[in-house]
């Protein structure tokens, strides 16, 4: 992997050993790794090198899938749009099939589609069963507050976070 900063080969071999086995980092890896380092300050910001590095690439991946996204719909689109247009001509002219060595084409009308324009206007009996109350919304707000405040409520707890690495 081509990496936007240089790293020391004791982490890019780190690294390698993770793309081939194509997981995270282990809590034994990681003590190996800040254990061996000759001078932990350098060990810390190499590793702040390679997480920028991935963090690039993961950014990249994002925008790439956007980019494959925003295609696979537009020719979907352009997909539907053609075979819409090629039926409604084959029936306006009255040509309901039409084949040659490579495909065969067939052209009908759809399925009729269900509009409803305002159902408080429609009859009780076409509803199904009335969908039961949602649930209360939870304001988590004013329960963490309680709980850092000291009280007590069963069904919830505080749990400490994770340590998080800001780099700039």
């Amino acid at each position: 992997m081509q990496l936007l900063y240089p790293i020391s080969a004791k982490l890019e071999g780190l690294q390698e050993a993770l793309e081939i086995a194509g997981g995270e980092v282990t809590p034994e890896q990681a003590n190996e790794y800040f254990k061996t380092s000759e001078n932990f300050q350098a060990a810390c910001l190499d590793m702040a090198r390679l997480i920028k590095g991935l963090e690039d690439d993961e950014a990249n991946i994002i925008a790439e899938q956007r980019r494959l996204t925003d295609r696979k719909q537009a020719l979907k689109a352009r997909v539907a749009s053609l075979r819409r247009f090629t039926a409604e001509h084959m029936l306006a002219r009255d040509q309901k099939s039409i084949k040659d060595a490579l495909y065969s084409l067939s052209a009908r009308l759809g399925k009729q589609a269900l509009v409803i324009d305002d159902p408080t206007l429609l009859h009780v009996k076409f509803f199904k069963e009335p969908p039961p109350p949602p649930d209360p919304e939870i304001d988590r707000k004013a329960l963490q507050e309680a709980l850092e405040a000291g009280e007590v409520h069963p069904g919830a707890h505080l749990e400490p976070g994770s340590p998080i690495l800001t780099i700039r």
